[in-house]
């Protein structure tokens, strides 16, 4: 029993809704000064769970009649969370070379005072920012960006389909929605 209207328009739509939101705080925390902030990196989680919530509901009310199973629901919310990261992957793009150059050069120096503030000595500092050097280059860390959110929007997803859809049965008198 599997309804025939497209997930597609709908994910698409929720995604593309949920990138421009992204770019929108991203942009405002940059002309406050606020970007590198370290609860910033926080976010990312907020627009995700927003990104699956938002999307199963609109999915479930406006198509498919009230009901969504837990595979419709996780299909749903990964469709528009890849929109929305592949989206905020070319805004991170644009973000990184145009409006802070210097990103790298600043996160690494706010890494390192962080380490201080934990107690850690030179040596520890000099140790751990060795490891994080090769990393910390611009297209690996938009590419790192995008798979991040895949993976964390995947096992966030998990959660919020098992919540929100259902694996019962759909009610009595539920006839499937066609196009």
């Amino acid at each position: 029993m599997f309804s025939s209207v497209s997930p597609w328009a709908t994910g698409i739509k929720h995604g593309v809704i949920w990138g421009v939101i992204t770019i929108l705080v991203s942009l405002l925390l940059f002309i406050l000064g606020m970007d590198l902030e370290p609860w910033v990196r926080n976010l990312g989680a907020v627009y995700v769970i927003g990104v699956f919530i938002s999307t199963i509901i609109a999915h479930r009310k406006n198509d498919l009649g009230g009901y969504i199973n837990f595979s419709r629901a996780f299909s749903i919310g990964m469709i528009a969370l890849g929109v929305m990261a592949l989206i905020g992957t070319v805004y991170s793009i644009f973000y990184m070379y145009a409006l802070q150059p210097d990103i790298i050069e600043k996160t690494l120096k706010l890494q390192s005072i962080a380490m201080e503030e934990r107690g850690m000595s030179e040596a520890q500092i000099r140790a751990a920012s060795k490891w994080n050097e090769p990393l910390m280059k611009k297209p690996i860390l938009a590419v790192m960006a995008f798979f991040l959110y895949a993976f964390f929007g995947a096992i966030f997803g998990l959660i919020i389909s098992a919540i929100m859809g259902s694996i019962n049965k759909p009610p009595d008198g539920y006839t499937v929605p066609q196009e």
